[in-house]
């Protein structure tokens, strides 16, 4: 009976090891290192970035942490509103310590459904998925609202816009999404393809 009981405790502490060391693991990688080092708030969209008649609400600003979902080490998030409509759109950008981290906290906010795409339905008419994002989740809901959710490297880039033909359509949508590719590749210096 001791012998079983000895092997439980030496099992289960060598389980708490393990995911202790899993959990712990992004801090204890070096930090991505880039040189010059990426501004956030230069790969964030910005109103050109969107159809004539839509303006920024608000200048850029970071969230803090709190609640449980891992902010990052530096965020930034912007709204954005059809001047003559009641549209809307955001975007926020999570700089993670290293790539590992980000993953895992792409994983934390999709736990959270905090940004998330709520559904994964495509309209018929979409089939853009991004090139150089190392992971990539789209999907809109019944009500028209559709979200982007991408990794590149140690950044995450969450996007969310309310689609309706006055304001947003879905070909202004994929025209958006390739700006936010387009300076992610310019800043990570990768090519999409």
């Amino acid at each position: 009976m001791k012998r079983i009981l000895s092997i439980g405790c030496l099992s289960a502490f060598a389980c708490c090891g393990i995911l202790l060391t899993i959990w712990a693991l992004p801090s204890l990688l070096p930090p991505s290192n880039r040189n010059p080092p990426i501004i956030i708030s230069d790969i964030l969209l910005n109103k050109e970035d969107f159809p004539l008649g839509w303006r920024a609400r608000g200048a850029p600003q970071s969230e803090y942490e709190n609640s449980e979902l891992d902010w990052g080490e530096e965020n930034l998030y912007v709204e954005f509103q059809p001047i003559e409509h009641q549209g809307y759109a955001y975007q926020y950008i999570f700089r993670f310590r290293n790539e590992i981290d980000a993953k895992y906290g792409l994983y934390r906010i999709k736990q959270q459904d905090f940004l998330t795409p709520s559904k994964n339905n495509f309209p018929d008419e979409w089939s853009y998925k991004s090139p150089i994002a190392d992971d990539w989740l789209f999907g809109c809901t019944d009500e028209k609202e559709c979200t982007v959710l991408a990794r590149y490297d140690e950044f995450i880039s969450a996007f969310t816009t309310s689609i309706d033909p006055k304001y947003m359509t879905f070909a202004n949508l994929e025209g958006i999404l390739r700006i936010i590719d387009e300076k992610m590749s310019k800043y990570l210096d990768t090519n999409p393809e």
